[in-house]
């Protein structure tokens, strides 16, 4: 009687251990960029975009040295047709703003110092994390590496759900 009760009380998949991380085919919560602080000058129009979601912090190393290279991705795409996002995790929003200032970072950057939608929406636990999602809000790829971004690579893969893909199996040498 006792563990039934405690079964009633404590549902199965309920815990943190048990969250899913999000995949390929999952939706992306898009709705929560509202909820997090905006850190660049400027609100991106996400409508009908293929997004490359970037989650980093300015601690994580491979992060620091993938910045750079997603500004030049930022640049060489289409912006009618692609949006690059930055999601840091870290706690102080003045020295994310100190690092995009240092390293020439111009795409949008938001901050998630509670780590919300990293942690607790997607199931992240490592950096840098990036997630590639088709202008119907779908996460095409999930790429949990630091790779080196060159506009170049976009659509040398297969089309996933209307949305290019990024060819991640070569990592940067070192990285």
């Amino acid at each position: 009687m006792i563990c039934l009760g405690l079964l009633l009380q404590f549902p199965p998949g309920c815990s943190d251990s048990a969250r899913k991380n999000a995949a390929e085919g999952d939706s992306f919560p898009l709705q929560m960029l509202d909820e997090l602080s905006l850190i660049s000058d400027r609100r991106p129009s996400l409508d009908g975009k293929t997004l490359l979601v970037n989650f980093w912090a300015t601690w994580c190393a491979p992060c620091r040295r993938e910045m750079p290279d997603l500004q030049r991705l930022s640049d060489g795409l289409d912006p009618e047709r692609y949006a690059v996002i930055g999601i840091s995790v870290d706690e102080d929003a003045n020295l994310v703003r100190e690092f995009l200032l240092q390293y020439q970072v111009r795409f949008p950057i938001y901050l998630d110092a509670g780590k919300r939608l990293a942690v607790e929406r997607l199931g992240i636990n490592s950096y840098p994390q990036t997630f590639i999602v088709s202008p119907a809000g779908v996460i095409a790829q999930r790429i949990d590496k630091p790779i080196s971004w060159d506009p170049s690579r976009l659509g040398q893969t297969a089309r996933t759900q209307g949305t290019d893909r990024f060819d991640s199996a070569q990592a940067e040498p070192g990285r």
